[in-house]
């Protein structure tokens, strides 16, 4: 009864305190202030996980501020999240997926309830990011959109068009809706990531077109 009083600013600072991402960005979003527009930004987009979420980074060489991009729009920053498709933990993976991650790193003892484990989650997904950038050429858009729908479904999209459009006009003929809102989604989150955290005046960079894909790097 007395949580009902309570204000949306004091639930995110006891979130912010706790060191609950989760609820901190969620009770902060939809928020506006002309105050210190960039502290709120960072209560919204904040960098969560560090301990766990650097290191894989830097051995696989993925920045980290399109993976929080990514977990942002998964899980927002839940380590507890379960989809109704069995997508789990921060970046919502498959218990499929997985296991053939870990057995692409060696580590044959795979349990889909690690998954919740958020070092374990983001050593697979920063790994799996990794593989999806190597197949397209590091064109990381369409690494993002194979991450939501499969890189199956990215070649299909580009049979009749390789090389030849524009990357904005290529996402917009990617046939499935989902990916196609995922990846804009995501890349003004990793955007916003690179203002908030980023030097003066940084900006994402996207590659003009798609040139490559080969899907001997990874196919799943």
């Amino acid at each position: 009864i007395k949580a009902v009083t309570i204000t949306k600013e004091e639930w995110i600072e006891a979130a912010r305190a706790a060191g609950d991402h989760h609820y901190a960005a969620k009770h902060a979003w939809g928020i506006k202030t002309e105050d210190d527009p960039d502290a709120l930004g960072r209560l919204q987009f904040p960098v969560a996980y560090a301990q766990e979420l650097w290191p894989h980074c830097q051995k696989w060489e993925i920045d980290p501020y399109l993976v929080l991009a990514i977990m942002r729009q998964e899980s927002i920053y839940n380590p507890d999240a379960l989809s109704h498709t069995g997508a789990i933990g921060l970046m919502q993976f498959i218990k499929g997926t997985g296991a053939k991650v870990s057995a692409l790193l060696n580590e044959p003892f795979f349990s889909p309830h690690g998954l919740y484990n958020p070092s374990v989650n983001l050593r697979y997904a920063v790994y799996y990011i990794r593989l999806l950038n190597d197949r397209f050429g590091g064109n990381f858009p369409i690494a993002v959109a194979s991450y939501n729908g499969g890189p199956h479904h990215m070649s299909r999209a580009h049979r009749d068009t390789f090389g030849s459009l524009p990357l904005d006009a290529f996402v917009e003929m990617i046939i499935r809706e989902e990916p196609r809102d995922y990846v804009k989604k995501v890349v003004g989150f990793y955007q916003r990531y690179v203002e908030l955290y980023g030097p003066e005046g940084a900006r994402v960079i996207l590659p003009e077109r798609l040139t490559y894909d080969d899907p001997s790097v990874v196919n799943f």
